[in-house]
């Protein structure tokens, strides 16, 4: 568990409904929220995806050539599903905090046909809590083969994951001034069950342009196919 505290998303984005590489769909994600900042402030560039231009290089770099960010801002790839966006946001914080209160980071979530992507810097009076719990036995519920290069994902194993370790967050979560829950697994059919990064953050899009979610405090929980959960306690 792990609290920050006078940090939070500035502004979040997103772009979709585009055909392309994910490099090309993140950048118009990026650009979006990049019209109400300087460049030069961008200290960190993260990019959470599944389905990368390619391995190596992080295609990271491919966006942070396309924005022409700074020279010095750190850039890297994370390869995580569904919980890769709040993993993603807590590392981005715990880099900025020693480059004082002008630095941002941008934290993109990407697949090939939509992207999000947050500004993420100083705001005071907002707080926020990282819990994460992983559960390496829960693999060989969602996937048949451990061992096979091909694993074949079952959405129906997937779904008993969450049903198994969403309650105990929910707990957490009445524990707390917590006036919205986005958990975006929990409210899928099975047959609809996705691992993507995107999901997450596009809830909290949806949620910024239908409330005042500045004024409110509020929950976010990733489940990622491979038996990992991350939670994010948004407070004011």
């Amino acid at each position: 568990m792990s609290l920050y505290r006078d940090y939070s998303i500035r502004d979040i984005a997103l772009a979709d409904g585009m055909e392309g590489k994910v490099s090309e769909v993140s950048a118009e994600a990026a650009k979006k929220v990049l019209a109400d900042t300087q460049k030069e402030n961008i200290r960190v560039l993260i990019l959470v995806t599944q389905e990368e231009d390619f391995l190596f290089p992080a295609t990271a770099f491919v966006i942070h050539k396309e924005l022409e960010l700074p020279q010095y801002c750190m850039v890297y790839d994370i390869n995580l599903g569904a919980d890769g966006f709040l993993t993603a946001l807590e590392t981005a914080i715990g880099l900025l905090i020693p480059y004082g209160k002008e630095a941002e980071a941008l934290v993109i979530a990407g697949d090939c046909n939509r992207a999000s992507a947050a500004r993420i810097g100083s705001t005071p009076g907002m707080k926020i809590e990282f819990v994460h719990k992983s559960n390496p036995r829960d693999w060989d519920i969602a996937y048949r083969s451990r061992w096979s290069k091909e694993l074949e994902f079952d959405r129906e194993r997937y779904k008993k994951v969450i049903d198994v370790s969403v309650p105990e967050f929910e707990e957490q979560t009445r524990q707390r001034d917590i006036t919205c829950l986005i958990c975006p697994q929990k409210n899928m059919a099975a047959e609809e069950l996705s691992d993507s990064p995107v999901l997450v953050p596009k809830e909290i899009i949806q949620k910024k342009y239908s409330d005042d979610w500045d004024s409110e405090c509020f929950a976010c929980f990733g489940c990622g196919a491979g038996g990992s959960i991350t939670a994010a306690y948004f407070t004011v």
